[in-house]
């Protein structure tokens, strides 16, 4: 009897005792799920981050690009008007034609080629503003993509999915490729609306720039007056630093698949002090504990006195030292990650 009852003892414990392992074992999983579910969430928003950030940067260039050239070209034709006054001075017989001329080259009037010009462009810029602003109406082209990435709200997408299903391996497979579509599809169509939006600009500056110069002529018997086309630009590769878009006066340029950054502006984004020797044509970068040296024209660096080869050699872009952005961010201790969907170099020195 005594022996029955410690065999029951014993197999009482050993169940206990199994099962008390089967619940950590459960919950050390789930912990795991837990962590790699966050992880691949917050990767998520990093990336949706720089599509977010360069998009508009790009409208702010496009904005800030046409805006400049207003302002030249209102200016241009005022003074043109100015010359053709002293030319032909308004009177009785001309003044209404004066006044008609000078309304179509004002941007405040809206009747006129100009404010016409004007007043399009704005409807453009804020069709283009609206798809890459967070929290436009309607909807814009960012929102859809942030509601892909949201976890716990009525419109949340393929996250929502993948965080009721943390221990299902195929459904994170499959929520994870459906977010990267979502991005991919997502700058697509922004790009495709920047590339609308620069193209209607163009064509309605062009018809602005014929009418008043048709109309001048028409009136003043005057050929036309050379007018510098507008060229609108972006930066073709984008530097991050720390989840912050970098600009520089220098654009960074791809040197054989190499991408060379300011060297000045570099070190300093990344708390670097710099020094420069013009006579042997070589910096020195400091921070903290560790020393860079590399000379103009070489692939040969020093890092605390160990001599490292880099992939591309410091080279003069027009007036600025150009650095490979690679070498230089590790070499200060940052993590370095290209971006090949939005041409970005990203890097963390956190």
């Amino acid at each position: 009897m005594k022996r029955q009852r410690l065999l029951a003892i014993l197999g009482l414990t050993a169940a206990l005792v199994a099962g008390s392992l089967g619940t950590s074992g459960a919950a050390a999983q789930a912990s795991d799920y837990e962590q790699r579910y966050e992880a691949d969430k917050a990767e998520a928003e990093k990336y949706y981050d720089v599509v977010y950030k360069v998009a508009n940067a790009d409208k702010d260039a496009l904005v800030a690009q046409v805006t400049a050239d207003m302002e030249s070209l209102a200016e241009l034709l005022n003074n043109d008007y100015q010359e053709l006054k002293k030319k032909y001075p308004p009177g009785p017989a001309n003044g209404l034609i004066h006044n008609q001329y000078q309304r179509s080259i004002n941007p405040g009037n809206t009747l006129g080629s100009f404010g016409r010009y004007y007043e399009s462009y704005k409807r453009i810029r804020d069709r283009y503003s609206n798809d890459v602003k967070s929290g436009a109406y309607p909807k814009s082209l960012i929102d859809d993509y942030k509601d892909e990435l949201k976890p716990d709200s009525r419109t949340g997408g393929a996250m929502k999915r993948y965080a009721a299903n943390k221990a299902d391996d195929d459904v994170r497979e499959k929520e994870l490729e459906s977010i990267r579509q979502t991005r991919e599809n997502t700058y697509k169509q922004i790009l495709e609306e920047r590339n609308r939006a620069v193209q209607e600009i163009l064509e309605d500056r062009q018809k602005l720039i014929t009418d008043v110069m048709n109309y001048r002529q028409r009136i003043f018997d005057e050929a036309p007056i050379a007018v510098k086309p507008l060229t609108v630009s972006f930066a073709e590769i984008k530097v991050m630093i720390d989840g912050e878009l970098q600009t520089f006066e220098q654009p960074p340029v791809n040197d054989s698949g190499n991408v060379l950054v300011p060297m000045r502006a570099i070190f300093e984004a990344l708390g670097a002090t710099v020094l420069w020797n013009e006579e042997q044509r070589a910096v020195q970068a400091k921070k903290g504990g560790t020393t860079i040296d590399l000379k103009l024209g070489s692939k040969d660096a020093l890092i605390n006195g160990s001599p490292k080869t880099l992939d591309a050699p410091a080279k003069l872009v027009g007036s600025s030292t150009m650095v490979p952005i690679r070498f230089i961010s590790e070499a200060l201790g940052a993590k370095v990650e290209w971006d090949q969907l939005t041409q970005t170099v990203l890097i963390e020195t956190k």
